[in-house]
């Protein structure tokens, strides 16, 4: 695992949008000592999973365009604004909000220790049997061999656990609606 950094110049193979130096100096302000104890190893693949996470959740969503064609991540765009004051945000840099969300998300994924194995993921995928179907909740009875099991009504669900700090600084940059999207009369 190797951790490549988005700069907003298009960086081949850039897999995060911050590095465990960015990660460092952000958490050392805040006084987050797990972090801190945390080897680079560990900070660099928790940067990873926490970049994942918000290119599946928000990618798509985000205000602007991709500024190139083959990008890795959805960021750096073309067309952004500021959140606050409206005026053009460069399209050769990525938001300190995306790269200070990412740190964020990061720090949830880190477990006890240093241990990669005991590191979570943020999106939480649902238990699914054979068929595809949302396991709700199971029950085994292992003397006279019972078993009961309740399924979603609904199509499969996917629940994303709200970080509300970082969901707040990705906010400022999604598309909201139609806003941000010009549609043309046919």
């Amino acid at each position: 695992m190797s951790l490549t950094k988005e700069t907003g110049a298009i960086v081949t193979d850039a897999n995060s949008y911050a590095d465990a130096a960015d990660a460092i100096a952000y958490q050392t302000d805040r006084g987050r000592q797990a972090w801190l104890d945390a080897t680079t190893e560990v900070q660099e693949a928790a940067l990873i999973r926490a970049t994942d996470y918000i290119e599946t959740r928000f990618g798509r969503r985000f205000i602007g365009a991709p500024v190139g064609d083959v990008q890795e991540l959805a960021w750096p765009r073309t067309s952004a604004r500021y959140p606050r004051t409206g005026n053009p945000f460069p399209n050769d840099e990525v938001p300190e909000d995306v790269l200070n969300a990412t740190i964020l998300y990061a720090d949830q994924v880190i477990g006890p220790g240093d241990d990669l194995a005991l590191m979570t993921e943020l999106a939480i995928t649902p238990e699914l049997d054979a068929t595809g179907r949302t396991v709700i909740s199971k029950r085994e009875k292992v003397d006279v061999l019972e078993e009961a099991t309740t399924y979603s009504a609904g199509s499969q669900l996917r629940t994303i656990q709200p970080i509300p700090e970082a969901d707040r600084l990705i906010r400022n940059w999604i598309r909201r609606g139609t806003a941000g999207l010009t549609l043309r009369a046919a």
